[in-house]
């Protein structure tokens, strides 16, 4: 990369902190911290969301996928959205009940509907499998940029001889510790605004100057030759296949009313019906962004080819767009992506780093402290402990051996809180659910996964499980054990806590809209 580049990335990361600095000043109390003050529009919701969504982890996933998997992600993502769009997006399933509850967080609800205990349990889980999940995306991030900017593994400064991607990795994670201590919500919310600007933008570009610069037969042929009908259609041997599929369909399902993040932006809507639109709007507008990456990927294969004899697959097609990209992008437009780059690994981080240090004080600290903690004093806790989880993402970073895909590890830690989210919808539609019930498949939820993850780093890839198998096998077993115990516990009578959120949507539907909260 030339001084001008970096420069432009320079000038831009800097004008981002100092929007971060402006807007610390607004926060007044824990719920402008945690949620806006509720104050979140659609439209500033979405692109907040999107950003989130773009993580610098998620993009260098994707374009992986686009290489070693050409198109066949896109039909998966169609069957997702012929599903989410109309269920989440347009009827507002769970989403709409779960604003109407006016709780911060996943936890404080099933504490509501089910125990305070199993919101402590709840509490705990969501932590571990949050932190985990975010875990790979500094070291993920790093090794991108590293690829990306074309440093050398090792650099001299003054007396000291240093690593690049730790040196990157612990800059990445510094930068998403920085913006959320500066505002909370508040500052990510806007801030992600303005990085999703950039970010999109440039990778709009990028991906119709990829398209042009191939043209339709040479992608088609790049992808014929190297993959054959797999790139084409998930469902051929050699690409997803429907037990992945099934895998994605069902976590995606639970995970709505599950994922803190997105959960947490929810609960910053201005109203049941915002928090909906928000939702339809990310799914339409995710869907054009994930079939960019994926362009972005196959004009990688279709110009470096596949791995070299004796290379490594996995770690080849983890990194090889982003030589492409390096090698291909004229200056100026390189600086502006390595700046958008940057900007989608603090934009997905400092969300992470928010929701899951959230549940940790309120859903962990709180409730064994067992006392109300002053607003000066829970602000403080919360900003304590996302400075432990940015230090324990570096230490991750230093010892992680990855043993499966960047999309798989994201996938299997997310289904840690898969019955978290069986329990949440039970919770709002079911009104014989049960604690024992919920108790059962938060635990069923998280066995296998963690065994894969655990499993493999001790015996590498010779562990009897796909992450696939793994994922499925816990979200099926979740279901039942939620139901089947619920049943059992119930006595054929409404459950202690069930409370009809339908009606009481439907009243706060009817409010004027200045006073919905």
């Amino acid at each position: 990369m030339s001084p001008v580049d970096w420069g432009i990335a320079g000038f831009l990361l800097a004008l981002l902190i100092g929007v971060a600095v402006y807007l610390g000043r607004l926060n007044k109390s824990v719920a402008d911290f945690l949620i806006a003050g509720r104050q979140v529009r659609k439209f500033l919701g979405m692109s907040s969301g999107t950003a989130e969504g773009l993580g610098l982890a998620s993009i260098a996933a994707t374009l992986e996928q686009g290489m070693r998997n050409g198109f066949a992600l896109i039909w998966v993502s169609m069957i997702l959205m012929a599903y989410t769009i109309p269920v989440f997006g347009i009827l507002g399933f769970g989403i709409k009940r779960f604003r109407a509850t006016r709780c911060m967080t996943i936890p404080e609800f099933l504490q509501k509907r089910y125990s305070p205990r199993l919101r402590l349990l709840a509490g705990i889980i969501l932590a571990m499998s949050g932190v985990l999940n975010m875990a790979i995306f500094p070291i993920t991030g790093s090794l991108f940029i590293t690829s990306f900017t074309g440093l050398p593994e090792m650099f001299t400064w003054g007396p000291w001889t240093l690593n690049s991607v730790q040196v990157i990795m612990i800059t990445l994670v510094t930068l998403a510790v920085l913006f959320t201590f500066l505002g909370g919500m508040v500052t990510v919310v806007v801030t992600d605004y303005l990085q999703a600007t950039v970010l999109v933008s440039c990778l709009i570009f990028v991906g119709l100057r990829t398209f042009f610069l191939l043209g339709p037969a040479t992608i088609h042929k790049t992808l014929q030759d190297n993959l054959g009908d797999a790139a084409f259609n998930p469902f051929q041997k050699g690409s997803y296949g429907w037990v992945w599929i099934a895998w994605v369909l069902l976590l995606t399902t639970f995970n709505k009313l599950a994922f803190a993040p997105s959960v947490q932006k929810m609960a910053s809507a201005d109203s049941p019906e915002t928090a909906r639109k928000m939702e339809l709007l990310q799914n339409i507008f995710g869907m054009g962004m994930r079939i960019i990456l994926l362009l972005i990927g196959i004009g990688a294969l279709a110009a470096l080819g596949g791995p070299a004899a004796g290379e490594s697959p996995d770690l080849y097609f983890r990194f090889a767009a982003a030589i492409h990209l390096r090698e291909t992008l004229p200056m100026i437009l390189l600086g502006l992506m390595f700046a958008a780059l940057l900007f989608s690994s603090i934009s997905t981080d400092d969300s992470y780093l928010l929701s899951w240090s959230a549940i940790i004080v309120n859903d962990i600290i709180q409730p064994i402290y067992g006392k109300p903690i002053s607003p000066k004093i829970h602000i403080r806790l919360i900003r304590t402990v996302i400075l432990l989880i940015g230090i324990f993402l570096i230490l991750f970073g230093l010892a992680y051996n990855p043993q499966e895909s960047i999309l798989d590890y994201i996938y299997l830690t997310g289904t840690l809180i898969g019955g978290i989210g069986i329990s949440v919808f039970m919770g709002l539609y079911w009104s014989r659910a049960t604690s024992y019930g919920a108790y059962a498949a938060l635990l069923t939820c998280t066995l296998f996964p963690i065994g894969d993850l655990v499993g493999k780093q001790w015996v590498g890839k010779t562990y009897p499980f796909t992450p696939q198998q793994s994922g499925l096998i816990s979200i099926l077993g979740a279901v039942v054990a939620m139901v089947a115990v619920s049943l059992i516990t119930s006595n054929n009578s409404t459950a202690p806590g069930w409370v009809d959120y339908g009606e009481k949507l439907r009243e706060v539907e009817m409010q004027p809209k200045g006073e919905i909260s």
